[in-house]
């Protein structure tokens, strides 16, 4: 054992460090060892959700490094017990781009290929889906520990499930998934679940679950919320429509560092234990329409040329496919539109597009002329440089990296029908 690792080690953990299950597994242990004890962590827990959501972007820069790494765990024969979804799907994308940023996607998807053939030897149960979205059918339960390394799914597996998950780099997120440990600090805690703002929302109407974020996020600075007032507007989790809206309000929080939100009368662990998740020194803040409002009027996009829009950032749920689907259609046939009056694509999971495909709804889509992907916006925007400036969306990761933002209401309306 080459590190002296400061948290406590059980003897079988320390057993697998010192490399007398191989060297892969010494590797892995002592990666989340270092991790933990950079984190605080006194010491590993079990993992109680074997499966893995691990965005593997790796871009040009660190393939080799990501291959290299799971090649040492293929080629010792490692076999993991979950499942893995990796933010892989393997299509072009259909998004506007210069020939030169086609290439640099062109050798994004090889990436993706030598990727999936390694994750898919590790776990034969490896699904090729996008990164921001849980796509394993049964979710985390409340108290379960998982490990995640997408932001938008960390944020909902904590807040939503009530799940346990910091947010981990995709090669650790595999690496828990293999050993079954993780560090316990941050979020595995009791005491970094208490919420230190308390957050009443005097609201007639649901808002846009991105603007929504924005304003939690101005309010809340970093530490986790507690939100009064939405329990008339959202029915409590599992409700179908309010995962969907805390699916976008969960990512868009995520966009400032916040992993955890706590909804009175809507999600687990604020129904069952209430405003006893508030912390001591916690304090009281407000927000209104009229806040609302005026925060819409300065974060929304000027009047200008615009050339494309984007809905799914977070990818759109079913349900949010079919939603869109029909107001496209609706808007579009009272401007006596054959098509959009810019390029506006649809972001969803291939498992989504597939159900969808199937679907009354889709024979709809395809008279609207708006483009079906499941190339991650954001992906193909780090991954080619591609200016924003011309985009709209009602993401806030992608308006973190330039585009425009309009609520998807008025996002479709100027987009289908000519005007916000």
């Amino acid at each position: 054992m080459t590190y002296s690792p400061k948290m406590e080690l059980t003897k079988e953990q320390s057993a697998i460090m010192a490399g007398r299950k191989g060297e892969a597994r010494a590797y892995m242990m002592e990666s989340l060892v270092r991790y933990g004890d950079l984190m605080g962590a006194k010491r590993l827990v079990p993992l109680d959700y074997p499966d893995i959501q691990a965005a593997f972007y790796p871009g040009p820069d660190n393939e080799k490094r990501l291959l290299s790494k799971l090649d040492l765990i293929v080629n010792s024969g490692i076999v993991s017990n979950g499942k893995a979804a990796g933010g892989l799907p393997l299509h072009e994308p259909v998004y506007r781009e210069s020939f030169y940023a086609h290439q640099l996607v062109l050798a994004s998807i090889h990436e993706d290929v030598l990727l999936n053939e390694r994750l898919k030897k590790i776990s034969s149960l490896t699904k090729e889906e996008s990164g921001c979205y849980p796509h394993f059918g049964e979710f985390p339960k409340e108290g379960e520990t998982v490990a995640f390394s997408s932001p938008a799914v960390v944020g909902f597996a904590n807040s939503v499930f009530g799940a346990k998950s910091n947010l981990y780099s995709p090669l650790l997120s595999l690496f828990a998934g293999i050993l079954g440990v993780v560090p316990e600090f941050g979020f595995a805690l009791k005491e970094n679940r208490q919420a230190k703002i308390r957050l009443a929302l005097r609201l007639r109407v649901l808002p846009e679950p991105s603007l929504l974020a924005h304003l939690i996020a101005s309010k809340a600075k970093k530490a986790v919320p507690y939100i009064q007032g939405l329990s008339s507007l959202l029915k409590p989790v599992p409700d179908e429509m309010t995962m969907s809206y805390l699916k976008d309000l969960t990512a868009g929080l995520s966009a400032y560092g916040i992993y955890l939100v706590h909804i009175e009368g809507v999600t687990p662990e604020a129904i069952e234990y209430r405003q006893s998740l508030l912390s001591p020194d916690w304090k009281d803040a407000s927000l209104n329409e009229d806040e609302l409002q005026s925060v819409y009027t300065d974060l929304a996009a000027p009047d200008g040329h615009y050339k494309e829009a984007i809905l799914g950032c977070p990818e759109l749920t079913l349900t949010q496919l079919e939603t869109y689907t029909a107001l496209a259609f609706s808007l579009l046939k009272k401007a006596k539109r054959e098509k959009p009056r810019i390029a506006l694509y649809f972001n969803a999971s291939p498992t989504t597009i597939e159900a969808f495909k199937k679907g009354p709804s889709y024979e709809l889509f395809r008279k609207t002329g708006i483009k079906l992907t499941s190339f991650c916006p954001l992906r193909h925007v780090l991954l080619t440089g591609k200016k924003m400036r011309k985009t709209l969306t009602n993401s806030l990761p992608l308006v973190q990296c330039g585009a425009s933002y309009l609520t998807a209401s008025d996002l479709m309306a100027f987009a289908c029908g000519g005007e916000r």
